[in-house]
């Protein structure tokens, strides 16, 4: 191993006493010529700042704003609601398809345990009587009475559902397991 290290600094010593030195040209040297641009070069008269059509730009930003009044709504205020009450416990909608599924009928075909997004499979005859899979995750509205899913975990999907009795409002939480 020493032979091959004396060998490899004989070898630098060598290449560097035989390589010839490079030295910058001096000013003497060097002939300094105008070169021509490769790109026709137009020459203008100079340009103000603001030509005509950016002073019309920038009058046209600092002008005050006037608001038409005719036919439209001040946009400071709030719009007046008129119409029907819906009273507590009535259906209002569009419902998605997944809400008007009971539970009883929804199955889990595969849990995937994502720590951070988990995700769960599951499985129900949609109105036509096909059997339909979908992805839901945590916040997909599922099942009847506005039932949230609020947890994807091992082996279960826990859901919350409201719905109002007379003058109260109810929270139940269901549980859907997978099913062997």
């Amino acid at each position: 191993m020493m032979k091959f290290i004396l060998l490899f600094h004989f070898l630098v010593l060598v290449q560097a006493q035989s390589t010839p030195e490079i030295k910058p040209p001096t000013a003497d040297e060097i002939a300094v010529e105008d070169a021509t641009s490769p790109v026709p070069v137009k020459t203008t008269a100079p340009v103000s700042a603001f030509d005509e059509e950016e002073g019309m730009i920038v009058k046209k930003l600092t002008a005050p704003f006037e608001y038409d009044r005719q036919a439209r709504r001040d946009p400071f205020r709030l719009p007046e609601i008129s119409g029907v009450e819906i009273p507590l416990g009535a259906y209002f909608g569009p419902f998605l398809e997944l809400q008007e599924i009971p539970l009883t009928d929804i199955k889990i075909k595969a849990l995937i345990l994502d720590p951070i997004y988990p995700k769960a499979i599951i499985s129900f005859l949609n109105h036509e009587n096909k059997n339909t899979n979908r992805k839901v995750v945590v916040g997909d509205y599922l099942g009847e009475n506005y039932g949230i899913i609020q947890a994807i975990r091992e082996g279960q999907i826990i859901i919350v559902q409201t719905f109002v009795e007379g003058d109260k409002k109810l929270t139940t939480t269901k549980t859907l397991n997978i099913r062997k």
